[in-house]
């Protein structure tokens, strides 16, 4: 379970890393 929580964050924090660098 907590393999599985890191690894949304981690998808998560990636999606809004593309959002931001898109408003860039």
């Amino acid at each position: 379970m907590i393999t599985i929580n890191i690894f949304k964050k981690t998808i998560r924090f990636d999606v809004t890393t593309i959002q931001e660098e898109e408003l860039i």
